[in-house]
């Protein structure tokens, strides 16, 4: 009969630097999954964490399989839910938990959606259509946890059958859209939010006309047309320019532009929800 000493000698226990590892790995699944299925209050203070842990992580030049791909859903929602969307916003969770949420969300690295900028939004369209693409290859669900991992040489391939998933035909569409019509109206978004927050009106000239050519600038580069229609639902045509033809665009009434403003898509209280 072996000793209860022989029976520990025959045990192998993991390296040092193997133990670390799988934390890692635990760590990161933990956060990852804490951020995108927790609540607001804590998100930003997992996502310091996970974002600490990633740099340790030796795998964080593979950028594809199912670690990579939940780092990109943190970060896409971090960046669209990580503050208030407007200047007027309030938190939606309890009472007891906004002085705390509040607090970690004044913190956060990330910028009100009202305040982003046409290339900031482009960044977060470009990373969306980047996270889709990865979620329908076949190694989505394959974690890699070194860098010397075997790659299934048919792994870069689209999973055909995900691919006919509600998820990655109408509800992604139109999380594309609402990041489309939140770029194509950010140079003049934030002067809107903040005229209404101070109850200023007469937003032609709060915004004036060098901003609204800016919109149309961005909007004509966006090829959807449903995207078109519902940002031109803000303006209306005010004659031609003389010198290059082009139409001049002005705002609606200001009592349009609110209503808009505060139903979907355009209303960003309702964009974060969605992502959420």
């Amino acid at each position: 009969t072996e000793s209860s000493s022989t029976k520990r000698k025959l045990v192998e226990m993991p390296r040092p630097g193997s133990l670390a590892m799988t934390r890692i790995h635990d760590i990161l699944d933990f956060e990852s999954e804490h951020i995108l299925f927790g609540g607001r209050q804590s998100r930003n203070a997992h996502y310091d964490c996970l974002s600490y842990f990633w740099r340790l992580y030796p795998c964080r030049h593979i950028t594809h399989g199912r670690r990579y791909a939940l780092l990109l859903m943190v970060e896409l929602l971090c960046v669209v839910c990580g503050k208030p969307a407007l200047p007027h916003s309030t938190p939606d969770d309890d009472k007891e938990e906004e002085e705390e949420e509040v607090k970690n969300q004044e913190r956060a690295l990330f910028d009100p959606l009202y305040t982003l900028s046409v290339d900031k939004w482009a960044e977060i369209e470009a990373d969306l259509i980047k996270l889709r693409d990865i979620l329908l290859r076949k190694d989505a669900m394959v974690n890699y946890d070194t860098p010397h991992d075997e790659i299934d040489e048919r792994a870069h391939e689209t999973d055909i059958a995900r691919m006919q998933s509600k998820v990655f035909q109408d509800k992604y569409h139109l999380a594309l859209r609402l990041i489309q019509i939140g770029k194509a109206l950010s140079p003049i978004r934030r002067l809107l939010e903040e005229a209404l927050d101070a109850n200023l009106y007469n937003f032609n000239q709060v915004v004036g006309a060098k901003k609204i050519q800016e919109v149309m600038d961005v909007l004509s580069a966006i090829q959807d047309e449903a995207v078109q229609t519902i940002v031109m639902e803000l303006f209306k045509e005010q004659g031609v320019d003389e010198e290059s033809g082009s139409k001049i665009y002005v705002l609606k009434d200001d009592e349009t532009v609110i209503n808009c403003l505060d139903s979907k898509p355009f209303d960003l209280n309702k964009v974060q929800k969605r992502f959420e």
